[in-house]
């Protein structure tokens, strides 16, 4: 497997890889898709250039068999994150057919490579139970705070 960092010539890869994400977690409807589409792309247009939006692509072949992506974010500093600078790993996708071949590892130390690169302090995630013990292998540890939301 090939593993390269998108560019901007990616966006419609990077957004075929997003829906795939979603379609498998949890089905949308057509408009509901059509809405998250339009809003990834104008996301993924500044945030790229900007360095906030790191997309890592899996290629086997001319196919995309995985991605992941790392979201770069700066906040004011703590004692966890002195450079106040951490990143938030979503979308951790293989596709069917690339599954059980050690494909999102390989991903995952890409991603933590480039955070290292970024000068990163800390990156967090949210697994699934199925992915859970694939981010513990390249070193996630679950935190002893409760993920909460409040959803306006």
């Amino acid at each position: 497997m090939e593993i390269r960092i998108a560019t901007r010539d990616d966006i419609e890869e990077l957004i075929r890889v997003r829906h795939a994400f979603r379609t498998d977690l949890s089905p949308h409807s057509d408009e509901e898709n059509q809405a998250l589409d339009a809003q990834f792309r104008t996301y993924l247009q500044t945030k790229i250039e900007s360095g906030k939006f790191v997309g890592v692509l899996g290629e086997v072949g001319i196919d995309v068999a995985c991605a992941a992506f790392l979201l770069v974010e700066d906040c004011p500093a703590t004692r966890e994150l002195p450079r106040g600078r951490f990143g938030k790993i979503i979308n951790v996708y293989t596709y069917p057919q690339y599954r059980r071949q050690g494909y999102a590892t390989e991903i995952l130390e890409q991603i933590i490579a480039k955070a290292r690169v970024l000068d990163l302090d800390a990156i967090e995630l949210e697994a699934t139970n199925i992915g859970q013990t694939v981010y513990e292998r390249v070193g996630f540890s679950v935190r002893e705070f409760v993920p909460m939301r409040l959803v306006l």
